[in-house]
């Protein structure tokens, strides 16, 4: 799974697009084509997330069972980081930090 939102923030999806509102009432667009390749979420919601949780979502947003199935994601339940992409090969590189656009 894709962590998608942090403790405080507030995930939005709307017309098939996922927002991240920050606790200043700021909203981002969070863009994700350099790395999905389907299209965005079907069923607009609207989840906030406590202290110390996660929002995760999978890369098959379409038949993934993630937060917007059973809820946010305990930090304690969080057991790893990702520090490099492997695959495809041809696209082995390190792991950077998402881009939000307003």
């Amino acid at each position: 799974k894709r962590i998608i939102g942090l403790p405080g923030e507030t995930i939005q999806a709307k017309e098939g697009k996922i927002f991240i509102i920050n606790s200043g009432g700021e909203s981002m667009f969070l863009d994700e084509t350099d790395y999905l390749s389907q299209g965005g979420v079907e069923q607009n919601f609207e989840k906030a997330i406590g202290p110390s949780e996660y929002f995760v979502m999978g890369d098959n947003r379409r038949f993934s069972f993630d937060s917007r199935n059973w809820g946010n994601l305990p930090k304690e339940d969080i057991i790893g980081c990702v520090l490099f992409k492997v695959f495809p090969l041809t696209d082995f590189s390190f792991a950077t930090l998402p881009v939000y656009n307003n």
